[in-house]
């Protein structure tokens, strides 16, 4: 399960706010719930859904985080040793792999089309929760005075 801490971190670490942290860790692992999250999250750490490629100068920030890798239904996703790693690596992953602008400013369809893939079955559904989760927890955060 994603803790605050953890999302403070990636703040503060990896410059990434943490409205669009909720809504992608919401979007893809139900905020790492161990049910709706299944396996990536219990097994692999992989709270952000990041697929496993080889390893690169440019993605050696986050793959050296991973202790190898997790198979589900075909596709091979990074597996990571602990949630603290997992989430570490995430934030890594979106500021290496150039996310964090579209995210920070709230493009979801920007970001989306990227990191789900405009092509990829499933994508209008996947652009409109997160539309839906932004607006959730924006509206949450409001009524507890929060600023996220």
């Amino acid at each position: 399960m994603i803790r605050a801490e953890y999302l403070i971190r990636t703040r503060d670490r990896h410059g990434i706010r943490i409205l669009p942290q909720l809504v992608v860790l919401g979007a893809e692992t139900s905020l790492g719930d161990p049910k709706l999250g299944g396996p990536i999250v219990t097994e692999a750490y992989n709270f952000g859904c990041i697929k496993w490629r080889p390893r690169t100068a440019e993605n050696a920030v986050y793959h050296d985080l991973s202790v190898g890798t997790f198979e589900r239904r075909g596709v091979l996703w990074f597996r990571f040793p602990t949630a603290d790693a997992g989430m570490e690596a995430w934030g890594r992953f979106i500021v290496a792999e150039d996310y964090r602008d579209a995210l920070n400013s709230e493009r979801w369809e920007l970001f989306a089309g990227r990191y789900y893939g405009e092509s990829i079955a499933g994508y209008a559904a996947y652009l409109n929760n997160m539309q839906l989760l932004a607006a959730k927890f924006a509206d949450r955060a409001a009524l507890a005075g929060w600023a996220i």
